[in-house]
């Protein structure tokens, strides 16, 4: 049997289901009894996550038969994610810190995007224009969808829970909207993985990787907390320039060795492992240091 050298797209996914598991063991409390600095080191190396699952992502979408097919299925992942962990907050764990985080939102839109954005340049080169109206329209949609949701979340009412299920009006416009200036590590992560798809060469994307890196150490994450526009819609900027954040340029190497291959296939284990595991490790913070 021939060796393939490098890791393959299924070992990098597995990578950074290990790094995401250690990120979650410090965010969930399973490290209250140690120092502040093994609560940082765990935080630290859970950045090399993020990167792999989006290279990853647009390793997919370069090979995929359907692009379509793909945002749909994590459309549907991101708002049965988002149900679960309303469930799991205002249900399971009512009264407890527990804020389990959403990764298939910004996904979604990294697919979306570069999906509309393809479309449109094939439109362009074969002066098909009117083929470009629906894929401009998918681009500019997540933004007034944002912006009714800011609208709409002013209201109170919005806020009662329902007799039945812990879900509120607001939780249902989240899982149904996506509100894109809410996503994890913010729109600036879909950009990055944008830039991936259409630069398409593995050691390039590592060096934007870096200097991505490198730009969220020299700047601080209170710098985007006030820009302007932030009272039609607050997008969450900061979140790829907080202290730790710039270890995701360890994630470079691993991405480096990539050798092209798919290896074995789980496609729906990550869909379940993701909420899972954040569900398990919070209720052991609970049992065994009553978070």
């Amino acid at each position: 049997m021939k060796l393939q050298k490098g890791l393959d797209s299924f070992q990098l996914k597995i990578i950074a289901l290990i790094f995401m598991t250690i990120d979650h063991i410090a965010v969930f409390g399973l490290l209250s009894p140690f120092s502040d600095t093994v609560h940082t080191v765990f935080r630290s190396a859970g950045r090399i996550a993020a990167p792999i699952f989006l290279f990853i992502l647009v390793q997919g979408l370069l090979h995929t038969r359907s692009k379509l097919k793909f945002i749909v299925r994590l459309y549907i992942a991101a708002a049965a994610v988002e149900a679960l962990n309303v469930i799991f907050q205002l249900g399971f764990f009512a009264g407890y810190p527990f804020t389990p985080g959403n990764i298939f939102r910004t996904l979604m839109y990294t697919a979306l995007y570069i999906t509309c954005i393809e479309y449109i340049i094939n439109a362009v080169k074969k002066n098909e224009y009117k083929k470009m109206i629906l894929p401009l329209f998918g681009m500019i949609l997540p933004f007034v969808a944002a912006w009714i949701f800011s609208l709409a979340s002013q209201y109170a009412d919005l806020y009662m829970q329902a007799p039945l299920i812990p879900l509120r009006g607001i939780d249902i416009l989240t899982m149904l909207l996506c509100p894109i200036h809410t996503i994890e590590f913010s729109l600036l992560f879909v950009v990055l993985g944008v830039v991936w798809y259409f630069v398409n060469r593995k050691m390039l994307n590592c060096l934007i990787l870096v200097l991505l890196s490198g730009i969220s150490y020299l700047l601080n994450h209170t710098l985007f907390m006030d820009l302007p526009f932030s009272n039609v819609l607050s997008f969450n900027f900061y979140q790829l320039f907080v202290s730790v954040q710039w270890y995701m340029v360890l994630a470079v190497p691993f991405i480096a060795f990539y050798n092209e291959e798919k290896g074995r296939s789980l496609k729906y284990f990550f869909y379940i492992y993701y909420p899972l595991h954040q569900y398990v490790l919070f209720l052991l913070a609970i049992i065994l240091f009553k978070t």
